[in-house]
Parts: structure tokens; sequence; C-alpha cells
């Protein structure tokens, strides 16, 4: 048992004095003078004490403070972190409590926290403490997560705090990868004065690249679009058209993919016009394929099978009509993609219509374990699959995806009582999963 001693000295209204602790002592045993001056700290909060005396709860509701359980020990005055009152959440919405967690030296992952949430919030004068009392800001700004958040929420003081300060800003000034992080995130939430700021601040060779032009194509804000080429020191090049131009298809912008087409106009029709219809079908927009029609982009077999990509099923199968009456083609792929994405009302329309089927739709059917698909590729002649068992056991997903376990076992009896052929592989698999 350590038999260490706190001593406390203190003054008192008969003289100095030196008092001598054992560690196991309650707060009772403190001098008042020496837990007056503790209390100081964080005037008008609960503080979490110990079992204390009735004397201790008299003296103590005179400074505005009321006591519950926690202080233990003599040399433990406060369980930072291991109760209600004093979580890094907690501390990080007081100055004083701040300080006193330092000058106790409270765990320095614990204050990395509170320094965290403290910047979250835009309290500049808990994190100037931090940096006060010596905390590394190498380790708050490490990794994306505070300068997402900061730009998520449109934290434009604490990014300017930051980046101005003396202990920071070598370390994020030239980091064009932070700077276009942080623009990327601020445009995609709308936040666009972050972006102008830190044009204005450190020039557009510092940002403007191609993560902010595609956030920018999937906010969908043309005018911004328009303001990132003109100020970029580099011009509007083949990959950063190529990116917009896929995204403004997908999201059915079609005022951006028209900007993009009458500004790239050669490069535009000699790469991407092959895939622009397909993102577009992805879309669901109706108006978007109109477009890409009136623009003589080529509809394929790949234009039916991404229409069906499309989250909304319902949808999906709307514009995979719209294209089939307006003569796009389609092949196996089509149904490759309603039984990717579990459409069985897509399924059997463009079976019903006369799409071609394969033993790829039967196995994509039995890697998904959809049941309900299986049974009707099975009823209505689709080719069985000779490798469903052995895709039935997948192993290409990281264990805490494998939500499919049972489902999987339940597919894998079904298609053996349809005397679907197996091999070792379906073992590896089921071991390996």
């Amino acid at each position: 048992m350590n038999s260490k001693r706190l001593k406390v000295a203190h003054t008192s209204d008969t003289g100095s004095t030196t008092q001598e602790l054992l560690p196991s002592a309650s707060i009772n045993d403190l001098p008042n003078d020496i837990l007056q001056h503790c209390f100081s700290f964080i005037p008008g909060q609960y503080v979490t004490v110990g079992p204390v005396s009735k004397q201790f709860y008299i003296n103590y509701s005179l400074l505005g403070i009321q006591a519950t359980s926690a202080f233990i020990t003599a040399d433990m005055l406060l369980n930072i972190g291991n109760n209600r009152r004093t979580t890094a959440d907690a501390v990080a919405s007081d100055l004083q409590l701040t300080e006193y967690c330092f000058i106790l030296e409270a765990p320095v992952d614990f204050m990395q926290r509170v320094c965290y949430n403290a910047a979250i919030r835009g309290r500049t004068d808990i994190v100037e403490c931090a940096f006060t009392f010596g905390l590394d800001p190498k380790k708050l700004l490490s990794g994306e997560k505070l300068f997402h958040k900061l730009a998520e929420d449109d934290n434009l003081g604490m990014l300017e705090y930051l980046f101005s300060h003396t202990k920071t800003k070598e370390i994020l000034q030239n980091d064009q990868f932070v700077h276009s992080f942080i623009c990327s995130i601020a445009v995609k939430n709308g936040h666009f004065h972050i972006l102008k700021w830190c044009h204005q601040e450190y020039g557009a060779d510092s940002f403007i690249d191609i993560d902010v032009y595609e956030a920018v194509a999937e906010f969908g804000d043309l005018d911004i679009l328009k303001w990132c080429i003109k100020e970029s020191v580099d011009s509007f090049d083949f990959r950063e058209q190529e990116k917009v131009a896929f995204i403004a298809a997908r999201t059915g912008n079609v005022e951006i993919l028209q900007y993009v087409q009458e500004n790239s106009v050669d490069y535009f029709h000699e790469v991407l016009s092959d895939r622009v219809s397909s993102y577009a079908a992805v879309s669901g927009s109706i108006k978007m394929l109109e477009f890409c029609q009136r623009n003589e982009y080529p509809f394929d077999e790949e234009t039916c099978a991404y229409a069906l990509r499309n989250d909304d099923k319902a949808q999906a199968l709307k514009t995979l009509k719209w294209l089939r009456n307006h003569n796009c083609p389609w092949d196996e792929s089509t149904c490759h993609s309603a039984v990717e994405r579990d459409n069985l009302a897509a399924l059997k329309w463009v079976r019903e219509n006369g799409c071609p089927w394969d033993e790829y739709t039967f196995a994509f059917a039995a890697a998904n374990h959809n049941i309900s698909m299986l049974e009707y590729c099975f009823e209505n002649g689709c080719p069985m699959s000779r490798d469903a068992c052995k895709l039935t056991m997948r192993v290409d997903l990281q264990p805490m995806e494998r939500k499919y376990h049972a489902k999987a076992l339940d597919t894998l009896k079904w298609l053996r009582e349809r005397s679907c052929p197996w091999n070792e592989q379906t073992l590896k698999n089921a071991a390996g999963s």
C-alpha cells in the first residue's frame, strides 16, 4: 500500500501552518482556505465531491457551489473525465474549469478532447488556454476530423484563428491539401464565403483543384463554378471538365452540363459524349435525358443498365421505360443491374419485354441472397450459374460488414435443394466468412 502523504500548506487566522494528509483522507480533512481557493476556479458550477460533512455543505453553499458526489481523496481533488460534470464536453464550455484541469495535470488525451470540443464551438479562449499550458497544436490539427467539422458548420471564426495563431499558422498556411479539403467541405454545405476567404488570403493555386470542382458540381451552383474557373491560376483542364460533366449528368443539372459542353466543345465530344448519357440515366431526370438526345449524345446498352442504378426503384423503372420508348438498346447487363439493385419489378418488366438474361443474372441474385429474385429466375428459365453456391458464401467484405451470414446459409440451402452444383471453393468461402 502506498504510504505517501500529502502535505498541504495554508494560511489561517492563526498564521501559516502545514497539514499532513493521508492519500485516503476525505475532503473534510482539507483546510477551508484551500478548498475555497480550489472552488474559486469554478464559481456557480456543480462540483463533484465525495462523502462530506454537513458543515462542508454549509460552508460552500455560501460560495454558490452545489456539492454532489466525487472528490474522493485529498490528493485527487477532481476525478477528471469520470463524472458527468467533468466530461471533455463539459470542461470545453468553461475556461476556468479548463485551467483547473491543466493545473491538476489531467490526462493529455482528455485535454486534447477538451481542446477539440472547444474548437468546434468557436471557443478561442479555451483553445488559447490549451496552447498556453503546452498542449501540442499538431495533435489538435492532425487528421481531417476538426477541419471537416469547422467547414461543415461554417465556423469561419475558428478557421481564421487557427490560420493566424503563432503556434498553428506555419503548419496550416502552406498546406494546400488542408486548404482544398476545407474548401470542398464548405462548398458541399453551401458556405461559399469560406471558399472566397481562402482565395483572398492564400490565392487560388492553394485550393482550387479537382476536389473543389467536384464539390461545386455536387452542390450544383453554376455561378460558383464560373467564379472558380475565372479565379483559378490553371485552366479548367480535361480531368476537371470530365469530373464536373459526369457529376452534372448524374445529378440532373442541365445548366452545368450545358456550360461545360459550351466551354470545352472539342474535348467534350471526343471523349465525354459516350458516357454522359449513362450518367444522365442514373439521375432519373427525363429533362437531362432529353438534353442528351437533343445534343446527340449516344444512347447504348450501358445507358439502360445505368438507369436501374437509381436508388429510387420506381423512378429507375420509369427512366428505363422512357429510354426504351426512344429506341435505346439493351442487353444482359440491364438484367444484371436489376438484380444487383434488388429491383424485382424492373426485372419482371424487362423480361416481359424481351430483354435477354444469362447465368450471371442468376449468379448476382445468389450473391445478394435474394431468394425472391432467385425464385423468379429459376421459375422463368434463367440459366443456373455453376458459381452460384460459392458466390453465396462471399468473402469479399470485411467481417463487420458481413451481415448476410444467416441469409447466405438460407440461400445456399435453397440452391442445393434445386441441385445447384457446388465444389470445394464453396467450403473455402464459407470457412473464410
